[in-house]
């Protein structure tokens, strides 16, 4: 019997202390800090953090702009990420995300483009593309890693064009998306070139 009062005794503790860590004495933070370039979808599966029991984010939709593709053109980006993994065929592929800095539409400056860097001995001209763009010698005999690509900066060649695909989740097809579509070196002789230059 006095093992079972304890008992009861420490629920007791344990419930009263679980009451007072209320998710309203949470302050709330700015959606901006948090999902800053979400798309609508994926702040919709967010908590609001009331009655789930668990906590979560207050977010007001209507303050987070939907993510844009950048617009067809030249833009000077950095490379922001960049994780070594296998494409769906088995392939090795580098997933890559650039940070637009300077573009020929000013639109298009801190926005995020998507790459995908296939391995495949077929592709391996894009490869060329890219390391030689960073600044990599002719002699350049190594393992491409996420160390050596992040930081790195270039100029990038983007078109808009359809996606084929179909969103599993949704059924909805995906959204046209940017793709790369050249890579050159900063300071190369092109028309973003001359447009930096006047600036």
């Amino acid at each position: 019997m006095p093992k079972r009062a304890r008992s009861q005794s420490s629920d007791l503790q344990i419930e009263e202390a679980q009451a007072s860590l209320s998710v309203t004495d949470v302050p709330a933070v700015p959606a901006t800090n948090i999902v800053a370039l979400a798309t609508e979808k994926e702040v919709n599966t967010m908590s609001n953090g009331t009655d789930n029991g668990a906590g979560g984010f207050r977010v007001n939709l209507g303050a987070i702009p939907e993510q844009r593709e950048v617009s067809d053109g030249q833009h000077v980006v950095v490379i922001t990420y960049a994780k070594p993994g296998t494409s769906q065929a088995g392939l090795p592929k580098m997933d890559l995300r650039y940070k637009v800095e300077e573009s020929d539409d000013d639109a298009n400056v801190d926005q995020t483009v998507f790459d995908i860097l296939s391995f495949a001995p077929k592709a391996l001209f894009r490869v060329g593309a890219l390391l030689r763009a960073i600044g990599l010698p002719k002699d350049f005999d190594e393992e491409v890693t996420s160390d050596l690509l992040m930081g790195s900066r270039m100029v990038i060649t983007t078109a808009i064009e359809e996606s084929t695909g179909i969103n599993e989740q949704t059924g909805e097809p995906y959204r046209p998306r940017a793709r790369v579509k050249a890579y050159a070196p900063i300071g190369a002789n092109t028309p973003l070139g001359a447009v930096l230059a006047r600036r």
